[in-house]
Parts: C-alpha cells; structure tokens; sequence
C-alpha cells in the first residue's frame, strides 16, 4: 500500500466511527432532526478540538502539570489536561450553537440531546485524528479508540445534552445547568485517570487494577448515557418531535436500516476475537496490558448495535 492510500485509509480509521456513533444515537434516540443542525452542530464541535488540544499542549509545555506523587499527577492529566477543558469547551459550545446558530423555532429541547452528542462526536472525530495520524501504529490505535474514547465522548455528550434540556424546564434548572458540566467532567475524568496512573505504574498487579477502573469508568458512562435516552424516549416532557423533518430522507434510511448495525455487530465480534487471539497487539504498553477491556468493549458495542436492530425492526414504518 502506497503511503497515500495509507494516509486516506488512517484519516478514514480516525473519522468513520465519529461518524457510525453519532447515527447509532440518533437512530437510538427515534428522533427527527434536521441534518443541517446536526452537520452544524458536528462541524463546531471538531472546530474547537484543535484549538484545545493547542491551548492543554501549551499549558503543559510553559506551566506543567502538578505532580507531588505518581497518583495526584494522573489526576492532574486526567482532570486539568483533558475532562475540564474539552467538556468545558463543549459545553460552551452548546451554549453559542443554542444562543446563536440554531433557532429555537426549529429545536424543541428534546432536540438538544442529540446535537450535544454531534457536539461531542464531532469533538471525538478531529480529536482521533490527532492520535491516529501521528501513530506508526495507527491501525491498532484506531481500532482500539473507536471501541473506548470516541463512544465515551458520545456518552457525555449524551449526559451534557439531557441536562441541558431539563433545564430548560421550571423544576430546579439551575441545578441541571449545572450538572450539565459536572457529571460529564466527572465522569471524563474518570475515565482517563486509570490510563494516566498505569503509565506510571510497574506493578502488573497494579495495572490490572487500573484496567478494572477503567472497564467500570467506560460502562458507566454507556449505562447511564443509555439510561437518560431512555426517560428521553419515555417521558412526558421528552416526546417525539414530529415537525423536525430530516433534510435529507436517503440518510435517515441508510442509517435506520438494520443490515448496517447487523455488519458492525459482525464487525465488533471479530475485533473482540482478535483482541483476544493477540491478532491486535498495540506498541504501547497500556494498550496492550489493557486489551481484555477492549475485548469486552467490543462485545458490548456488539450487543448494543443488536438491541439497535431490534428496536428498528420493532418501530412501525413512517
């Protein structure tokens, strides 16, 4: 393979499961959104990735990172350089595209659920680009992002835009508003602390810990992503907007039919088999100490890409 077909094929690695996300939730959401504000909403949310990556690069470059121990250092990568600026950044984000950008005549609030997740995965998409393009190992890095970082930032963005749009109702907004940044910073957080405390760990033992940690921080954010889009779909303030005709009727199709989650299902079923078989083996350390997580990340996207059937061929046809 030529280095530029090599290059097209790490770019295509990086973006597509940005992509194949952001239509899973929104086929799981049964929601009618105008592509143009999800395209907008994806295209802001790539636009800030850059400059925050620059702005953390910059800040650990002059001023560093506090690092008193091994553990409050992890904790300083984990929250100050990654989980606080990104989600705050993201959720500034939702704040200019609801102020600004997107009218209020065409997103009713049950419609911010599914752009905070384009804000998110269009934050994930460019954000992977950065670590699959400058990686030699570029296949084994984007195999293994598409199953952990580019879903966990869909997950916030699910949790960010749920909370976003209760406060928007009259009971307690203030207290939503707020939780719209906390819960997703918290959780961020959470997520890559165990990556950042097993770089610094030698103990095998120790590391098998931290991938423990991380399984538990990945799930929950999925559990309760999941479990917010479900009160959406259920609940009495969260009904399904039927005025929101999608512009373009071929997307909604492809993305709705179930031959396309019953192929990644497939392909999901296959990855965590050559995770497991050491098909896939990562150059760096943490990935490869990690790959029975990964595994089981595969496993689950399976299962849920099958649910996603299920649901599809359970709702009657427009």
């Amino acid at each position: 393979m030529n280095e530029q077909a090599i290059r097209v094929a790490a770019f295509l690695a990086a973006t597509l499961p940005a992509f194949i996300y952001l239509a899973y939730f929104a086929v799981y959401t049964r929601q009618r959104v105008i592509t143009h504000n999800i395209g907008t909403a994806f295209s802001f949310g790539a636009c800030i990735a850059f400059p925050i990556v620059v702005l953390v690069w910059l800040v650990k470059t002059t001023i560093g990172m506090p690092d008193s121990t091994p553990l409050g250092h992890a904790l300083s990568e984990a929250y100050l350089a990654a989980a606080v600026p990104e989600e705050l950044a993201k959720f500034l984000t939702m704040q200019v595209l609801l102020r600004s950008h997107i009218s209020a005549t065409q997103l009713p609030p049950t419609q911010t659920i599914i752009l905070s997740i384009a804000v998110s995965c269009g934050f994930a998409g460019l954000e992977n680009v950065f670590y699959v393009i400058e990686s030699d190992d570029w296949g084994s890095i984007a195999i293994l992002r598409s199953l952990s970082a580019v879903p966990g930032h869909a997950f916030t963005g699910a949790i960010m835009g749920y909370c976003i749009a209760k406060s928007t109702e009259k009971n307690k907004p203030s207290l939503w508003f707020l939780l719209a940044l906390v819960i997703p910073i918290t959780l961020h957080g959470a997520y890559n602390f165990p990556l950042e405390a097993a770089e610094a760990a030698v103990s095998s033992t120790i590391n098998v810990e931290y991938s423990t940690l991380f399984l538990i921080a990945v799930l929950t954010e999925g559990v309760l992503a999941h479990y917010l889009l479900s009160r959406h779909a259920t609940g009495k303030h969260f009904q399904q907007d039927d005025t929101a005709v999608p512009a373009s009727k071929i997307i909604e199709t492809a993305v709705s039919h179930p031959s396309l989650w019953l192929g990644l299902t497939a392909a999901c079923v296959g990855t965590s088999i050559l995770v497991l078989t050491n098909t896939i083996t990562p150059e760096n350390r943490i990935d490869e100490e990690f790959l029975p997580v990964f595994a089981v990340f595969s496993l689950f996207h399976a299962a849920a890409f099958l649910v996603l059937v299920h649901r599809i061929r359970a709702t009657p046809s427009a």
